[in-house]
């Protein structure tokens, strides 16, 4: 069966220090997308934190938020929008208030988040060195109250995002957090946790893509390395999990390749599209 689209994480799969593109992955991904494959990056980013280095890549759709919207850049629209209901948003930012825990939330591609952000992480939580680059990124907003702010704006999130929660506090507000309601909780580190609307997750986005373009899930090729990359690897008939991928994710997919510090998008992407042999496990 022929690759028609490439689905490919972010950050841990074909990006190294969160931004950058080695020449290898993005001479594999212009070669791939030269046969006729869709590349499509998808991120848990927000839009407006895909890197150049992605978007300059012959990419038309992207898939941002966990798979909560899905934008098409050619026809300045988007194609799938999966939100958060207000209420049910603003009741898990008073319960992140009550833990003490730094949180925005994403919308219209970019993000708010509260007040004196970076204060409150850096000299009240004492963000680790590693996770202060998330406070420096453009907010379109910020808030002395952002349950407040959504019900006054009637905002849906695409997704709301806790960069850095304390090893102390994860299972007692996860067991706080199940008590609101359904959410679909992932995270792309060990310290952090990301919270979409229930059932929405990048699987969820890609097949609505593939619905759209009309393209079996046979014909898709899916990399990642993160447990929110799990929906996407169950969904595509070719996975590929990095080999800095946690045994779990590893063990969804149906090929492992190199770490991403060795190019090892590259070597998959060599290896199942541009190599015209069979694909086999």
């Amino acid at each position: 069966m022929k690759i028609r689209l490439l689905a490919f994480d972010l950050d841990g799969t074909t990006l190294y220090n969160h931004g950058e593109l080695s020449e290898a992955n993005r001479r594999a991904l212009e070669a791939a997308a030269e046969k006729g494959v869709l590349l499509v990056p998808a991120t848990g980013r927000l839009l407006s934190f895909v890197p150049a280095s992605v978007l300059s890549l012959p990419v038309r759709y992207v898939l941002f938020s966990n798979g909560a919207m899905v934008y098409d850049r050619e026809e300045n629209r988007m194609l799938v929008s999966d939100l958060i209901p207000v209420e049910q948003a603003a009741a898990l930012m008073k319960l992140c208030d009550q833990f003490g825990l730094y949180y925005e939330f994403y919308t219209d591609g970019g993000a708010v988040t509260f007040a004196d952000h970076e204060h409150y992480a850096m000299d009240v939580l004492h963000f680790p060195e590693e996770k202060r680059r998330f406070l420096r990124k453009h907010y379109i907003d910020e808030t002395a109250d952002p349950a407040q702010y959504i019900r006054e704006r009637n905002i849906c999130p695409e997704k709301l995002n806790l960069p850095y929660v304390p090893d102390e506090v994860r299972q007692p507000f996860l067991d706080a957090v199940s008590k609101l309601g359904t959410f679909e909780i992932s995270y792309s580190l060990k310290d952090n946790l990301e919270f979409n609307a229930p059932g929405v997750h990048k699987g969820k986005g890609l097949a609505e893509l593939c619905r759209v373009l009309g393209i079996d899930r046979s014909e898709v090729m899916a990399m990642g390395d993160s447990e929110n990359d799990r929906g996407m690897l169950e969904f595509a008939g070719v996975s590929v999990a990095m080999g800095n991928a946690s045994e779990s994710i590893r063990s969804v997919a149906r090929f492992v390749t190199e770490r991403c510090e060795a190019d090892g998008a590259a070597r998959a992407v060599e290896r199942l599209i541009l190599s015209g042999q069979p694909i086999e496990a």
